[in-house]
């Protein structure tokens, strides 16, 4: 928007403002795991994403629908499919089934928090330091929402939380790489464009 506001003659736009359900979105988070979980038997699963202040998810609310809180999220419907929080949750849940897993085997929770702002949480830093007290040694980690590698996956989430994790008293954490280039991802963009393009 902020490149086209200025141009006298303004095309079409079409934005995706979601595609936490798309199927071959979740089939290509699957493909990119599936080594790493069968690899060996993990303690736990981590889906982290990243967080933003909670001032944010009040803005975007539907009609004050937003509570930032278990109840809230725990479910996924028209009221809350536009929340950040909710789409995150939700998406632990999609991809949590397609690997197997059992709810209890999987937590969701938030990094890259900044300022003294609350936001949302679980917070991730805080739970790692608590997996390891709870008997879980081994953890596999995902960053589902961000679909390329960066300093907040491969640094954050790779390396800075494995370290806290091992002083902690965790044995082992690996962390599943984003979609990047993978093939079938390619092809849920395309698919993307295509069925908004009307082709």
């Amino acid at each position: 928007m902020e490149i086209v506001r200025t141009w006298q003659t303004i095309p079409g736009i079409q934005f995706v403002s979601r595609f936490v359900e798309d199927e071959l979105y979740l089939q290509t988070l699957v493909e990119v795991a599936r080594p790493y979980v069968q690899k060996q038997a993990w303690d736990h699963y981590l889906f982290s994403y990243h967080g933003v202040p909670e001032r944010q998810i009040y803005k975007g609310s539907c009609g004050d629908y937003c509570k930032i809180n278990a109840t809230c999220c725990a479910t996924y419907t028209p009221q809350n499919q536009h929340c950040y929080r909710a789409q995150c949750f939700y998406n632990s849940r999609l991809l949590g089934e397609r690997l197997g897993l059992r709810p209890d085997q999987y937590t969701t929770c938030f990094q890259s928090r900044l300022g003294k702002d609350p936001w949302i949480q679980p917070y991730a830093d805080d739970l790692i330091r608590q997996l390891p007290k709870e008997g879980k040694k081994k953890v596999l980690a995902f960053s589902p929402a961000f679909v390329s590698d960066c300093l907040e996956t491969t640094v954050e989430v790779g390396e800075a939380f494995k370290e806290v994790f091992l002083e902690h008293g965790g044995e082992q954490w690996e962390l599943v790489p984003s979609l990047n280039v993978h093939p079938l991802w390619v092809k849920c963009l395309q698919e993307m464009v295509l069925r908004r393009s009307g082709n």
